[in-house]
């Protein structure tokens, strides 16, 4: 069979641009090894290094904030370690990256940081890793975002590249999981907030305060709220969000520890009208969107998310431990979206006479609850020592979504849009398109083992979760996950892994082309190196890696022969492949008056489906650099001045032809005293106009912002 070569169709980021971000790489690697090593910063501006303190197997806490590395996890094993002792390839954002980045959510963060990673749309949490779609999880939860999450209480983001059955019970994941690790409570009462304002009707704030509740300080709490509202660059567009979250840890005992957490977030959106394709054309649709909405209020987008949990954590021993865990999910969401072109709307609609009145309403309700005990036993056996985990894990989903379509009666075409009578909050929707009820339960059980020896230089681990043939609804075949790796501890701050791990995803129904659903078996092997060298300064890893998911569910445009109408939304198709490499190098250090902090990416791969063409919203490469120079010394010091490349390879659309490659450039310059700092972030510095994020049917693209200036002040007490 011929295949096409689909790279030299859709062409690739510029040549010399590679190359820059590879020298990037090269270049820290070797300023690390020449740099003079810094001494052990003192107390009082912030140290580099983190100090973490292992309560148990099932915490990590982090005592102060660090710069741009963290080397601890919970995301490798399902208990606590340094990612250098795992077969598996993570990356940890921290907050003080976060901060720099003056990023709100995790789409923000994603264009400078973490190789594999990209965002699938521009308006959720939803993202493709190593090329395979994948949704976040929170502390180690699952659950859909249906918009933009706003990460204020958020520590840390941790990347797990691969399948993570072993660790977050997402026996599915295949690419792998991007994980929100939230703030927890402290022993010494502290607290921040900050205010950022910018372009375009930007201004917001969050604060977070916590501390002890008692005396001794064996009940505490963290409280964060925050809100930001943001005008849009497009007439008439908005987007808001505001987050109310919490946590209380009691140490109950000495050996009995419980926490609770609770979390409300809102995302408020309108931008629908103007992020549409014209299929004409196949370019950005340029109608005014004052002819598709009756008031700046009504067509908008909506999400609400609540989510709890408790945790109980019981030390008997001190190498045994044992967690139950309990946590709840509701979403809520919808929207009022007008469909501006024939044929979007499903045949089965009302035959509109004026397309301008064409309009859909969504509803979902969605709740889950989980219920999990985890176990760690460590014991030595001979000459080797054994870290033995296991656990157990039920889930129960139910889901109700309505679609339908409708008019506007009190449309006025073509007149301003304060000046056009009220609509009402819901139009008379006169088609029923579509009404889905879900329900979903079943259970899993897993058991890992990870042995050390020879001076612990060398760790093997092996482990398998059964995922239950329980699951409603019926017929759903049972099926053993398995993950096994090897890490070689070169010497302590250099070791290399070998890691094979497979994914499983039941499945049940028909996709919409009326096809039988099958269940999705993937698999995962890859080889990398992972360094922390010269205390920390020369940090990160390299992999290769070599994927299979066979079939693949994706969502696809086509017109319907019999019709000629679009056809949009998921089918099954044949296996999907990826293997290639990726690189995470980050560095701090000396240079002159001040010490320069730098965080390199570079991911290159050749994603391939059953035809040997490239998968829709697969992206081949991605290379990003991001750097910051501290003054700690002379006139200026605590002035620090940075900014960072975001470089784009070409992809196949849905919907579209294909979403061109993009170079984006962010700058940045701040000040920080002792208890308060200013950050001004200019994203987007060329101004590239309408660079194409994401894509999905219906002829919905995503678009990064073009040049926006924002400033944000923090105060630390």
């Amino acid at each position: 069979m011929n295949t096409t070569n689909t790279s030299a169709i859709i062409g690739e980021s510029p040549s010399w641009l590679r190359l820059v971000l590879l020298s990037a790489l090269l270049g820290i690697s070797a300023l690390g090894i020449k740099a003079q090593i810094l001494p052990e910063p003192t107390s009082g501006a912030g140290k580099d290094e983190k100090k973490v303190i292992t309560l148990d197997p099932f915490t990590v806490e982090d005592e102060t904030n660090s710069a741009w590395k963290a080397q601890k996890t919970f995301s490798g094993s399902r208990v606590a370690e340094n990612i250098m002792d795992v077969p598996v390839n993570i990356s940890i954002i921290t907050r003080d990256f976060i901060k720099d980045l003056g990023a709100n959510t995790l789409q923000d963060v994603l264009f400078y940081s973490s190789s594999a990673v990209n965002p699938r749309v521009s308006y959720r949490d939803d993202v493709t890793i190593r090329g395979f779609r994948e949704f976040p999880t929170r502390d180690g939860l699952e659950g859909t975002s249906y918009g933009n999450n706003p990460i204020y209480d958020i520590e840390r983001i941790e990347i797990i590249k691969g399948p993570t059955a072993l660790v977050f019970s997402n026996a599915s994941n295949l690419g792998g999981t991007v994980n929100y690790v939230t703030k927890r409570p402290t022993r010494k009462s502290q607290g921040d907030a900050t205010l950022v304002t910018g372009e375009n009707g930007r201004y917001g704030f969050d604060v977070t305060q916590r501390g002890p509740i008692n005396s001794n300080g064996s009940v505490r709490y963290r409280i964060t709220g925050g809100l930001l509202r943001y005008d849009g660059f497009r007439e008439l567009e908005y987007e808001n969000n505001r987050l109310v979250s919490g946590s209380l840890d009691w140490e109950v005992t000495k050996d009995l520890m419980v926490r609770f957490d609770a979390f409300y977030t809102n995302v408020t959106r309108r931008d629908f009208v103007r992020y549409l394709v014209d299929p004409s054309t196949g370019k950005l649709a340029t109608f005014l969107p004052e002819s598709f909405a009756p008031t700046a209020d009504w067509a908008k987008v909506w999400a609400d998310q609540y989510r709890s949990r408790i945790e109980a954590i019981y030390t008997p021993r001190s190498n045994l431990s044992v967690r139950l865990l309990f946590g709840t999910l509701q979403n809520e969401y919808g929207y009022n979206v007008p469909q501006p072109f024939p044929g979007l709307i499903p045949a089965q609609a009302p035959n509109f006479t004026s397309v301008a009145q064409r309009h859909l309403n969504f509803d979902l309700e969605e709740t889950r609850r989980d219920l999990q005990l985890d176990a760690t036993w460590q014991v030595d056996i001979g000459p080797t020592k054994h870290r033995i985990t296991g656990g157990w894990a039920h889930s129960y989903s139910d889901s109700a979504q309505s679609l339908f379509a409708g008019v506007l009666p009190n449309l006025i075409i073509g007149s301003p849009v304060g000046n056009r009578p009220p609509a009402s909050a819901r139009s008379t929707w006169q088609a029923l398109l579509n009404n889905v009820v879900a329900r979903g339960e079943g259970w899993t059980a897993y058991v890992q083992d990870a042995m050390t020896f020879w001076n612990d230089r060398i760790i093997l681990s092996a482990g398998v979760r059964h995922v239950s043939d329980t699951v409603t609804p019926a017929n759903v075949p049972s099926n053993n996950v398995p993950r096994f790796g090897a890490v070689i501890k070169i010497m302590p701050e250099l070791s290399a892994y070998y890691g094979y791990a497979e994914s499983y995803r039941p499945l049940v129904g028909v996709d919409v082309l009326g096809r039988p659903l099958r269940d999705i078996v993937g698999s995962n092997s890859e080889l990398g190196l992972k360094l922390d060298l010269f205390d920390g300064r020369l940090f990160g890893s390299i992999a290769y890696f070599d994927m299979a998911n066979d079939p693949v569910l994706t969502q696809i445009q086509v017109t319907d022969p019999n019709t000629g109408l679009p056809i949009f939304g998921n089918v099954q198709t044949a296996k999907e492949t990826n293997k290639g490499y990726e690189l995470d190098i980050g560095a701090v250090f000396d240079l002159g008056p001040g010490k320069l902090l730098a965080l390199a990416t570079l991911y290159d791969a050749d994603p391939r489906n059953a035809q040997g063409r490239r998968p829709a919203r697969v992206a081949r490469y991605k290379g990003t650099f991001f750097t910051k120079y501290e003054f700690t010394s002379g006139p200026i010091k605590r002035f620090s001045i940075g900014g960072g490349v975001s470089d784009m390879g070409a992809q196949v659309g849905t919907g579209i032809a294909k979403q061109p490659p993009w170079t984006l450039y962010t700058v940045l310059a701040g000040y920080k005293a002792e208890r308060w700092s200013v950050g001004v972030n200019i994203d987007n510095v060329t101004n590239v106009k309408d660079a194409i994020t994401g894509s999905e049917a219906s002829f919905a693209v995503g678009l990064a912002r073009p040049r926006e200036a924002k400033i944000s002040v923090n105060y630390r007490w």
